[in-house]
């Protein structure tokens, strides 16, 4: 394969002297594509005058692993020095796991834009993506990514990435999608810090062996689960959140031990190109490599065999991944999209309504996955629905909503022109208006819209919002149930009938009731979808779980007695073998240790020794549920036989308990603890009590019976 460079050079005035080749500079290519490029170079050179807008010169087409980049580029020329003289070009191969910590630094300030000088680019750049995966195995089957420390250290190099480049990503962000900084901030930046920290809390407690509940057939041998790393894994992210889309995925690939191709997405190049300066400054560069490219690239990519890829986009290109899954079975995960309805109601708050599906509509433009797509309800709601978003988006975003900087843009033309080719036929309550130089798109509602409008056959994935009217809830579940399985399912209803309906007799990858977006934001659900709308899902443990194998593994040894447990499996077979098998393999519902601990504490009291000093002072609240609680909350409360011991102490003493002792107990316990904890460890505590003095009054009763003239003295006590 050929290997293609990038010359950067700066198109202003200077001298050859300046420039020299790199000593060990070579390049392989045709000799026609050679002669262009150094044609192109001397060129440059020889530029005289005020510097000019980009120019590529490059073969046709251009080679893959291009993206053009018209302004600014992060690529690596040099600027004017504080003299005004050119400092020399340097030619490279263009691999962001190759560039030094002082490189990355001077390519995050053109990320930046804080020069405005124009470059003559030749790009001659192009990554061989058998090398990228050959390199990441390999470091792979030599262990570097199983130890837990190597983990918390790639996971604690992306907390760094992320705090200490927040402006420059925030800044990249808004040049793909001119996205406001509170949302990058919002739903990008800090969802992937916490995502990270969240991960780091657990990560012992994730990677630690499973110990399942034993059948009766393994009693005496070790039952495991391990979370074993898949191996080399492909995370391809999305260009509506090029950021966390990007590097959510990647953040569970790390926790379980895994080396990650990392894919951005071409259609928002600045944060992609970012990313691939970024990630090798923080991370492992031959574990997690950084790769570019569209279409072609990409295919050239996915020729690879990968142990799992994760796809986040659309559900054309989901299918085509899942395709080139097939050639070496490899497992996926895609996180795709579709048309995610909102049902409401006329028991829902309206103005509240209103304003929590416009929020979930207008947030990147519409540019979200579960966004809602289009609303289900009746005429009257729908009436009202209209009236109270003409306030809701003059709040947003003000009279005039095309200067406002709170709204993003439509990433590409080609995603504006699809859009607007969805208008024609609208009834347009509100809205409406675009702008095709600076792809705006005002938030519209459509009204009374046909269920066989083109609209409703595709996602929208923009500012464009129809409203289907139905009769009932029933026809609205019908409705759902004819279309393919949605991402998301929004109910807005106070009804909870209504509710419980729409909850089991529809299925969606998630569902939220009376808002919108929110039930992504929380770590301990898991985020997927289910049929066309994706599978597998991501977020906290469930992200480390997708990119772990779980391993089953079974340890026995070579004593005697689990040997003749199972001798019947050997020839040669009988009748009574098969019936000893039968009673070991029949299955039983499991005992329950709900009760044990009383059970327990009434055996105590029925083994007590008779006495006033000898009788047993057992662990009123049973030891494990006083391990957590320390002795100097409750080092105050002291058993009344004996004061000179500790409340801790006395409860290795046999001394009987007082009815004061239990109150003093509770008391202190009550003033220790809070809430559901102190409730259920005063409830432990009286039952505990309540279970041994049953236990005591046991033996004291079969004592009065068997001594006659004891009876009536033993019969007092009890009554007491």
């Amino acid at each position: 394969m050929e290997t293609i460079f990038r010359v950067t050079v700066p198109a202003t005035r200077g001298g050859w002297k300046h420039t020299r080749w790199p000593r060990n500079f070579k390049l392989r290519t045709s000799l026609s594509d050679l002669f262009i490029q150094l044609c192109a170079f001397l060129t440059a050179q020889a530029t005289m005058g005020e510097p000019s807008d980009l120019v590529e010169i490059l073969p046709d087409p251009p080679p893959p692993g291009l993206i053009k980049h018209h302004g600014h580029r992060c690529g690596q020329g040099k600027r004017l020095n504080g003299r005004g003289v050119r400092e020399e070009p340097q030619l490279h191969p263009c691999n962001a796991t190759s560039m030094s910590r002082l490189e990355s630094e001077r390519a995050v300030d053109k990320v930046k834009m804080n020069s405005t000088r124009a470059e003559t680019v030749v790009d001659l750049t192009l990554r061989d993506p058998t090398k990228i995966v050959q390199v990441a195995r390999s470091r792979f089957n030599e262990g570097r990514t199983l130890p837990i420390k190597f983990r918390r250290k790639q996971l604690n190099g992306l907390v760094r990435l992320v705090e200490e480049n927040e402006q420059a990503i925030v800044d990249a962000i808004h040049r793909d999608l001119r996205k406001p900084e509170q949302e990058a901030v919002s739903y990008e930046v800090l969802p992937t810090l916490n995502e990270i920290k969240h991960v780091l809390n657990h990560l012992d407690e994730w990677t630690r062996p499973e110990k399942p509940p034993k059948p009766l057939t393994n009693l005496m041998d070790g039952v495991y689960i391990y979370k074993d790393p898949y191996g080399v894994v492909l995370v391809m992210g999305a260009w509506n959140y090029p950021f966390h889309l990007t590097l959510a995925p990647l953040i569970g690939a790390i926790a379980a031990g895994n080396c990650a191709v990392i894919k951005p997405s071409d259609v928002s190049p600045a944060t992609s190109e970012l990313i691939s300066i970024l990630v090798p400054k923080y991370l492992d560069q031959d574990c997690y490599p950084v790769f570019l490219g569209g279409i072609k690239e990409t295919t050239e990519l996915l020729k690879e065999r990968f142990d799992y890829i994760f796809y986040t986009g659309s559900t054309t290109v989901g299918q085509i991944i899942h395709k080139a899954a097939n050639k070496y079975l490899t497992p996926v995960t895609l996180e795709m999209g579709g048309k995610s309805p909102a049902y409401i109601d006329s028991s829902a708050d309206i103005a509240k309504t209103v304003k929590r599906i416009l929020w979930g509509k207008c947030i990147n433009s519409g540019q979200t996955c579960i966004a809602p797509d289009y609303i289900l309800c009746t005429r009257e709601v729908q009436d009202k629905f209209v009236k109270y978003a003409q306030k809701v988006i003059l709040e947003f975003y003000g009279s005039d909503v095309e200067a406002s900087a709170d709204l993003c843009r439509i990433v590409t033309d080609r995603h504006f022109e699809r859009l607007v080719g969805l208008m024609p036929g609208l009834k347009i309550a509100l809205g409406g208006r675009y702008e095709p130089k600076d792809r705006f798109m005002e938030p519209t509602i459509a009204v009374d819209v046909s269920p066989n409008h083109p609209i409703m056959q595709e996602e929208i994935f923009g500012p464009i919002l129809p409203m289907v009217t139905i009769s009932n809830v029933d026809e609205a579940i019908s409705f759902i149930n004819k279309r393919e399985k949605p991402l998301a399912l929004y109910v807005f209803s106070t009804n909870k009938s209504d509710q419980g309906k729409l909850l089991k007799k529809t299925s969606s990858g998630g569902v939220c009731v009376n808002d919108t977006i929110l039930h992504i934001a929380t770590n301990v659900l898991p985020f997927g979808g289910v049929g066309n709308s994706g599978m597998g899902a991501y977020h906290g443990r469930s992200t480390f779980d997708t990119f772990s194998h779980r391993k089953s593994v079974l340890v026995r040894d070579f004593k005697s007695v689990p040997e003749k447990l199972m001798a019947s499996r050997y020839p040669p077979y009988s009748k009574s073998k098969l019936s000893m098998i039968r009673m070991a393999l029949q299955e039983r519902k499991g005992l329950s240790c709900r009760y044990l601990s009383h059970i327990v504490m009434f055996l105590l009291g029925v083994i007590a020794e008779e006495g006033d000093k000898h009788e047993a002072y057992v662990r009123l609240t049973l030891n494990q549920h006083y391990r957590s609680v320390k002795e100097k909350r409750t080092g105050i409360a002291r058993p009344s036989r004996d004061g000179a011991v500790t409340f801790t102490e006395g409860f290795n003493l046999k001394l009987a308990p007082s009815q004061a002792d239990i109150s003093s107990l509770a008391f202190h316990v009550f003033q220790a603890t809070s809430g559901y904890g102190r409730d259920k460890l005063i409830g432990k505590c009286v039952l505990g009590s309540y279970m041994f003095a049953r236990g005591r009054a046991l033996i004291q009763w079969n004592t009065a019976i068997n001594n006659p003239m004891e009876q009536n003295q033993q019969w007092h006590v009890l009554c007491e």
